[in-house]
């Protein structure tokens, strides 16, 4: 899974970049105008803890999330891929910073949130409107084109240009079968991260506003954090951070944070598999069914599969193991159509 952090000039962006992902990125303006930083973050699991310790693993493997930090939008493009760079359209889900640790500022957060939105508009509507424009030109030679895709490219130039993002569109699933190669990012999820001075969360009317804000009705959530803070907390010793992190009154990291809700966005779940070579921790969508995330362990599980036993993953650690689940008539034998649940352990039959 991969995640894209943006922003405005001196948002803080890359600041909240090292505190999510422990990077040590160069910050205020200081690295180089184009440079793009990344790092691969694992999915902090209470669960998966458990469970490596019952089984006593030898390796234990989290769900990892890869962080982009990406440079400022530039403005006065005519191309969309320098509005942002193309890799920003290959992240599952966007990180938007915005700036309220500076009262200097002539713009309130939800007017610096509504430019970056607009940026991220802008590039999207510069790809409709090249490819409507195409989709005509082909129409007029005479070309087959498909009704479908000029139909719903249209519409999304046609919403852009009204400043709608495309993820606030109920679109039918052919119209998001048509648009789903173009990766519009303002049809992507959508975090904001209300970046607060030290020592004070962001203003509640703040929140409130961006909340209430039209652009921000589907697919988004707004959390606030202190990112020079969190990048503190993140250089120190384990067993220090839980006292820092106490004496700021934060609850939890922006690691975690971020991460939950960057989860709940993309509609991510979490099943188990393990035995005593490793415990693995594996993110899928929502709503996937049994051979789809025996998938994502090997394709051959997923072509080849009979049937998965399954047990909740507390059960199986309070338990310790699937045969006193099944004992306890916990376990259950799941076919084709099962669909995933989190927090399932899965035992997968297959035959190559």
């Amino acid at each position: 899974m991969r995640v894209g952090i943006i922003g405005l000039p001196h948002s803080g962006k890359t600041t909240v970049f090292n505190a999510v992902a422990g990077a040590q990125a160069a910050v205020g303006g200081f690295g180089q105008p184009d440079e793009i930083h990344r790092a691969t973050v694992k999915v902090p699991d209470p669960r998966l803890d458990a469970l490596h310790e019952m089984l006593q693993a030898k390796k234990k493997v989290a769900a990892e999330i890869e962080f982009f930090d990406f440079p400022p939008p530039v403005r006065g493009a005519k191309d969309s891929e320098n509005v942002f760079p193309q890799l920003l359209r290959e992240c599952d889900g966007i990180v938007a910073v915005i700036n309220c640790y500076d009262p200097s500022l002539e713009q309130t957060p939800l007017e610096r949130l509504r430019s970056l939105q607009g940026d991220m508009m802008l590039a999207d509507f510069i790809v409709a409107d090249k490819r409507k424009a195409k989709l005509i030109k082909e129409a007029a030679r005479g070309a087959k084109a498909d009704p479908t895709e000029l139909a719903a490219v249209n519409k999304a130039a046609e919403l852009l240009e009204e400043g709608i993002p495309l993820r606030n569109v109920d679109f039918s699933e052919r119209e998001l079968g048509s648009l789903r190669g173009f990766a519009f990012l303002s049809l992507k999820p959508f975090v904001v991260v209300l970046n607060t001075a030290e020592g004070g969360p962001a203003d509640a009317r703040t929140i409130t506003a961006i909340e209430a804000d039209p652009q921000m009705t589907a697919h988004t959530a707004v959390t606030s954090l202190c990112g020079k803070v969190e990048m503190e907390v993140i250089g120190l010793d384990q067993n220090d951070r839980a006292a820092f992190l106490a004496d700021f009154g934060i609850e939890e990291p922006a690691t975690a944070k971020l991460i939950r809700l960057t989860y709940d966005l993309l509609e991510l779940i979490t099943f188990f598999t393990g035995a005593e070579k490793e415990s693995h921790a594996w993110p899928v969508k929502r709503g996937s069914t049994a051979p789809e995330a025996a998938g994502h362990i090997h394709q051959d599980f997923q072509r080849g599969f009979i049937r998965a036993e399954v047990a909740p993953v507390e059960d199986f650690i309070r338990l310790g193991g699937m045969a006193p689940c099944r004992k306890a008539a916990i376990a259950r034998l799941e076919g084709k159509e099962y669909v995933v649940n989190d927090g399932d352990y899965i035992l997968f039959r297959f035959n190559i």
